[in-house]
């Protein structure tokens, strides 16, 4: 576990989730989270597993820096929201005095700590963080390059696919086709360049960091 530098924390599935919030945070400003992923012995993110395994070592007292006051974690939603949500909440219930929020977007308080779920790309809706992503996508020929990706996923058969895989499937293909002497730039490099296609002041994630900004004002000034 690396040294803990806020008191807040957004803990993570994987890597892309890690510097979508990081690029997020900074662009909205929204001050006082810590971004993070649960990781493995080889350093990498280990999806929803990590969580557990995260939650753990700090309520064993692994971490050093500052105390955790406060816990926002990050799931994608993919094909059934209700039990992405449950599978969190479950999670939470083997952990240690752990705060258990009764519903997405709500923050619950107890044993000294403040815990709240954020699921993407929303908890009305099928998907992950590409899901999301693609209604945040701005390049001088967006509708075009999407309509050329879903032309390109129903050629492949994708259209049976899962949301989140489909979503997954035409942002790679769009990625590929706009990272001009890059085309297998990985999603985590994407969001963290200064040409990122994407706009993170887009209305879609407006309730992300509108919650966000909530919990850092309550739980950072309580």
């Amino acid at each position: 576990m690396n040294q803990i530098t806020s008191s807040l924390l957004v803990l993570c599935e994987g890597d892309s989730d890690v510097a979508f919030f990081r690029k997020l945070t900074k662009e909205r400003g929204i001050e006082g989270f810590m971004v993070v992923c649960g990781r493995g012995e080889d350093g990498r993110c280990l999806g929803e597993s990590g969580f557990e395994r995260y939650l753990m070592a700090l309520r064993g007292g692994a971490a050093s820096g500052p105390p955790v006051r406060g816990i926002v974690i990050v799931r994608d939603s993919d094909s059934d929201a209700g039990a992405a949500y449950g599978s969190i909440k479950r999670m939470l219930k083997r952990v240690p005095e752990m705060p258990v929020p009764d519903a997405p977007l709500q923050t619950k308080k107890a044993y000294g700590m403040s815990l709240g779920i954020v699921l993407i790309p929303g908890s009305d809706r099928k998907g992950n963080l590409d899901t999301l992503l693609l209604d945040c996508l701005v390049h001088d020929n967006t509708e075009q390059i999407v309509r050329c990706a879903d032309e390109f996923a129903r050629c492949a058969g994708a259209e049976t696919w899962s949301a989140g895989h489909f979503s997954k499937l035409k942002l790679r293909c769009i990625l590929a086709g706009i990272t001009k002497g890059n085309p297998g730039m990985l999603l985590p490099t994407v969001l963290a360049s200064h040409d990122c296609p994407f706009s993170l002041q887009h209305a879609a994630i407006d309730p992300i960091a509108d919650y966000l900004r909530d919990f850092s004002r309550a739980v950072g000034t309580a």
